[in-house]
């Protein structure tokens, strides 16, 4: 590895001005070859105070707030339900979800809880979300297309059906869907460009998307 500091024809004083002049990324990648993404952010809009709920100080809470406030963060049983599912041996994730009546709130999409699974297999997965769903119903369980498409090596069935399987084994089932899934977009382009759309303050000075302010200092890994 030849690195921009150890060029014998540029002077220290040369090294340190151009050094000065980077930031800490910067210079890893250039001077080291080191190719950071942690400072990338895919949703630079977010943050947990103004998309969190409910607010840090009650005092600026809204109607939405206050519901949630009252409930500690759990949807109330209007709200439309929905469990979306990406699958993965490495790490497998899920995603709780909850749409408000429009009719009362409008366009409004609440994230309140996550799991995450690692080297953990389909049936393991079921059984957290069982876990998780005791006396809840949702509207439809929606996974991943990419991913639940494929079928493993070793397996007859697809990675969809995997699931759907041990999803049925542990009782977990939703109105629509029944233990499996319909597919997500696999516009990820697409669908990125929806979030930041929701990220979006609107007039009331208020996202469409808020985030349970518990997933903040909670960690849902198995």
């Amino acid at each position: 590895v030849i690195k921009f500091q150890d060029n014998a024809y540029i002077s220290e004083e040369q090294i340190q001005a151009r050094k000065d002049g980077m930031s800490d990324e910067e210079w890893k990648a250039r001077n080291d070859g080191e190719f950071s993404t942690e400072s990338v952010l895919m949703f630079p809009s977010f943050h947990i105070d103004t998309h969190g709920a409910p607010q840090r100080d009650e005092r600026f809470d809204d109607e939405v707030d206050s519901i949630l406030r009252k409930s500690n963060g759990v949807p109330p049983s209007d709200w439309t339900r929905y469990l979306i599912v990406d699958p993965g041996h490495t790490l497998a994730a899920v995603m709780f979800a909850a749409v408000a009546p429009p009719d009362k709130f409008g366009e409004l999409y609440y994230i309140y809880d996550e799991l995450y699974l690692r080297l953990k297999s389909a049936e393991d997965m079921a059984k957290a979300v069982r876990l998780k769903t005791t006396d809840v119903g949702y509207e439809a369980f929606i996974m991943d297309f990419r991913a639940g498409r494929q079928t493993p090596m070793g397996y007859s069935t697809t990675i969809m059906e995997n699931y759907a399987k041990a999803f049925a084994a542990e009782g977990v089932k939703s109105r629509l869907t029944g233990s499996s899934f319909i597919w997500g977009s696999d516009d990820i382009e697409h669908g990125n460009e929806c979030v930041r759309s929701w990220l979006r303050l609107q007039a009331n000075g208020r996202p469409r998307m808020r985030i349970a302010r518990s997933l903040e200092a909670m960690k849902f890994e198995f």
